[in-house]
């Protein structure tokens, strides 16, 4: 199992499990980041991580992108 910070660019990858505070939790919610979803990592830079959920794009940091487990 991989993190959201170590998946490489251009797969796509169904989320796991994400461990985060439960305002962050239903921050993702709003854009569609759940367990089960598909969504793909579009880049990946020093501090930050981009990713794809269906129509939506999603940027947050690594430490944010490291408890997302695909």
């Amino acid at each position: 199992m991989l993190s959201l910070a170590t998946a490489p660019i251009g797969t796509i990858r169904q989320v796991k499990w994400i461990a985060c505070e439960q305002i962050i939790s239903e921050f993702l919610e709003e854009y569609g980041l759940i367990q089960g979803k598909d969504v793909q990592v579009v880049s990946s830079a020093k501090g930050s991580v981009i990713v794809a959920v269906g129509e939506n794009r999603l940027a947050m940091g690594r430490d944010l992108a490291e408890r997302i487990k695909v």
